[in-house]
């Protein structure tokens, strides 16, 4: 005996003496996301409540706390990336492809994983660090080992990764993108534009001031002789061959 009735919650199956509550599988056609005869869910991840450290979920993969650091970002994609590396490795290790083929599989696949957003994000030295050391280990697996003067396989050193990748590294991509989206910020006249140079009306705490998008994004321009950088991104062919520049630029 099969009881159905539309706007119920569960069928229920009599077979006996034992009911079988089964969840309806038919898909509301008027709303998405809505499943007949449950209660509404928005389609997606849902939002991630406020923690312990006040992480807010803002979209379904950034994440900002209060202290307007970037160190739980970094950690979170790490992690993807991590798990799109692993899930790729037979690749990396096959012989049939070249190094080439690997690298690029790398800048296609893997370091958009761990860079998403990073124009957004105010990184320190050790998030830097973090970041180089995740690319260091696929170029290591990409190259593989080297023989020395004795005839044994070594693991090969970070200069000699970094002539052989012969690439702009992992930070310096993370910097260009991260000058790139301050010069759409500056020159914005809307919204993010308005708040970007919005001040509180508040004294900052005592003690070092925190690191912010800001600094970092001037802190990288003056190596590359910058100082006037709001003005400067006003004039986008100037900007953009800064934005190139920035990708030789290395870490803290």
């Amino acid at each position: 005996m099969v009881n159905c009735s539309r706007g119920l919650s569960s069928v229920t199956k009599r077979k006996g003496q034992i009911k079988f509550k089964v969840q309806p599988t038919s898909i509301s056609r008027q709303r998405q996301g809505v499943t007949r005869g449950s209660r509404r869910i928005p389609s997606g991840r849902p939002p991630t409540s406020v923690n312990k450290n006040k992480v807010t979920k803002i979209s379904h993969n950034i994440d900002i706390n209060e202290d307007a650091n970037s160190h739980e970002e970094v950690k979170r994609r790490l992690i993807a990336a991590n798990r799109c590396y692993y899930g790729l490795l037979p690749l990396f290790k096959s012989k049939l492809l070249s190094r080439k083929s690997k690298v690029t599989l790398y800048k296609v696949l893997v370091r958009p994983i761990a860079l998403y957003a990073s124009s957004t994000w105010a990184t320190t030295k050790s998030d830097e660090k973090k970041l180089e050391v995740f690319e260091r280990k696929i170029l290591r697996k990409i190259f593989g080992p080297k023989k020395n003067n004795e005839g044994e396989y070594e693991i090969r050193s970070n200069k000699n990764l970094e002539e052989l990748y012969n690439e702009p590294n992992i930070t310096g991509i993370l910097k260009s993108a991260r000058i790139g989206w301050a010069g759409h910020v500056w020159r914005s006249k809307g919204l993010i534009g308005q708040i970007t140079t919005w001040k509180p009306n508040a004294k900052r705490p005592r003690g070092r001031p925190r690191q912010r998008w800001a600094d970092r994004i001037k802190e990288d321009l003056k190596m590359l002789g910058v100082r006037n950088a709001e003005e400067t991104a006003q004039n986008r062919e100037d900007w953009r061959q800064y934005v190139v520049a920035a990708m030789g630029l290395k870490g803290l």
